[in-house]
Formats: C-alpha cells, structure tokens, sequence
C-alpha cells in the first residue's frame, strides 16, 4: 500500500513545476502546443491559425503529446515503484 509521507526537504512547488514544464518544452517537440490548450486554454482554431497548421493537424500533435506524457509517466512510475520496493 503507497503511504502518504511528507517529503522532509523543503521544496518550492513552482520551482519544480516551472522545471518540469522547461524540461517537457525541451523534450517534446509540440509541448508548446499542448500547454496552450490544456494549460492556458486558448481554443484549437486560434493555435491552429497562429500555427499555421489545420485544426485536424493541431489535434494529431496534441493527440501524440498526450501519448509521449503517458509514457514518460509510465516509466517514472516504474522507475519510483523499482527504487522504492513496491
């Protein structure tokens, strides 16, 4: 059973969000695509136009991002169940 412990180092969340988002943006190709749909809301026909990609292409790559982060998380889960026994 995963146990809900307080991590005792002092972390600041923005800090790390700001790291992960940087690090995604550098590792996936079309992160910037997805960030402005999911994270900042800015409607698919808008970011397809300033694109200058078709609505069903801009679908495709955030489509394709969604499966990537899948995976990346995928394999973070495996590699913090391995190093912590579960």
């Amino acid at each position: 059973m995963l146990e809900n412990k307080p991590d005792p180092r002092p972390v600041n969340k923005s800090v790390e969000f700001d790291l992960l988002f940087r690090t995604l943006r550098k590792t996936l190709p079309d992160f910037l695509l997805f960030e402005a749909f999911y994270v900042l809301g800015f409607p698919q026909k808008e970011i397809a136009q300033k694109m200058g990609i078709s609505q069903r292409t801009l679908r495709k790559k955030l489509k394709k991002v969604r499966e990537e982060l899948a995976q990346i998380f995928i394999e973070y889960s495996r590699l913090i169940s391995k190093n912590k026994g579960y």
